[in-house]
């Protein structure tokens, strides 16, 4: 058996499939004793929400798209245990992909994320100012990180290596 559905779970509380997604969201029009009854049901059967058709019902998503240029690199490890921290608070997930530095990639893999309806982007251009990809064009709120893009419409966030290396000594 796949994965335990709100139809399945309303056939064994013998309630619509409406009652079951309201009990499950804990709205007040539904009876305790039914909330109850449904809840543990649920419990029983093992049932996980479907994120996904929530996201689709709502028209918003939970996830914060993330690209990197190598997913093995110790530098972005750091980078992406901070982003998760920072938006886990905020009941966000992040959706990690990497390009290896090629343009190309980073092109597909944005337009797959935009396509997953991401709730926003941070980017991890792949070559400092030769991307000539205009990230507004995936009308998904974006802010690129570590390095700027080629164009000026970006948001940004980077720091200045060449002053950092000077105070360090």
């Amino acid at each position: 058996m796949g994965y335990v559905r709100l139809k399945y779970i309303a056939e064994k509380a013998n309630v619509s499939i409406n009652t079951v997604s309201r009990a499950l969201k804990g709205k007040s029009d539904i009876g305790r004793q039914t909330t109850e009854k449904i809840r543990k049901i649920a419990e029983e059967l093992g049932y996980i929400p479907h994120i996904t058709a929530a996201s689709l019902r709502s028209k918003t998503s939970s996830t914060i798209g993330v690209v990197i240029t190598y997913i093995d690199n110790p530098f972005f490890s750091r980078i992406l245990q901070g982003i998760n921290d920072s938006i886990s608070k905020y009941g966000y997930i992040i959706l990690t992909l990497a390009s290896n530095e090629d343009l190309i990639k980073e092109k597909n893999v944005l337009m797959l994320l935009a396509a997953y309806r991401v709730s926003g982007l941070i980017i991890v251009p792949s070559r400092d100012l030769e991307s000539e990809l205009d990230y507004d064009k995936l009308k998904v709120p974006h802010i690129t990180i570590v390095r700027k893009g080629s164009l000026n419409t970006q948001n940004y966030f980077i720091t200045d290596s060449y002053r950092s290396g000077k105070l360090a000594g």
